[in-house]
């Protein structure tokens, strides 16, 4: 081997550590705090409206979100987050039930004023959505969920675009069917 390649094998390896450096110390705990943070306003606005609205703590509702929220804050450090997820999830896809987020939703459902019922069920779908964000796109699972995310959303616009297709033909025939028929006369 010579002086040239060892310089080029040392080089590499320096790139490998300073990108490992950069994506577990600075981008990958700057993204969790970020999420977090996401997580402790949800639970602060959900507080606030509570006590705003001036409803009783003891919602059970309230409670099991709460607890839900608490939940994700506590195990995003640790990357447990996105283990229980992801099992959650295989779980339910096994058809198994996946019982925490049952109790959560069943509790909302049972809220008899409907517009807190709705205020509980965007903040129960706002957390399941930046949840699963940062599952996708943050965790480790990341690199083999992103791949299958796009590959999902190009079918998708492929759908949406022959759906487009069928309907431009449809309405090009009805145009051309019109045409030759020629306008009918309405009787006054």
């Amino acid at each position: 081997m010579t002086e040239h390649e060892r310089v080029l094998i040392a080089q590499f390896g320096l790139v490998v550590a300073i990108a490992w450096f950069v994506y577990a110390y600075v981008y990958k705990r700057t993204r969790q705090d970020a999420f977090r943070e996401r997580l402790f306003g949800m639970r602060d606005e959900l507080f606030d409206y509570m006590w705003k609205s001036g409803l009783s703590y003891d919602l059970p509702a309230y409670g099991r979100l709460r607890r839900a929220l608490n939940g994700m804050i506590r195990t995003v450090d640790t990357g447990d987050y996105n283990l229980i997820t992801f099992w959650l999830r295989a779980r339910a896809l096994h058809g198994q039930q996946a019982v925490p987020v049952n109790e959560v939703a069943r509790a909302i459902s049972a809220i008899e004023a409907p517009e807190v019922r709705k205020h509980f069920n965007d903040v129960y779908m706002e957390v399941g959505l930046h949840g699963l964000t940062h599952l996708v796109f943050e965790g480790p699972l990341s690199v083999l969920l992103t791949p299958l995310f796009f590959a999902q959303l190009r079918k998708w616009h492929e759908h949406g675009r022959s759906h487009v297709v069928e309907v431009t033909a449809e309405v090009e025939r009805q145009k051309r069917e019109s045409e030759v028929e020629g306008p009918t006369l309405q009787p006054a």
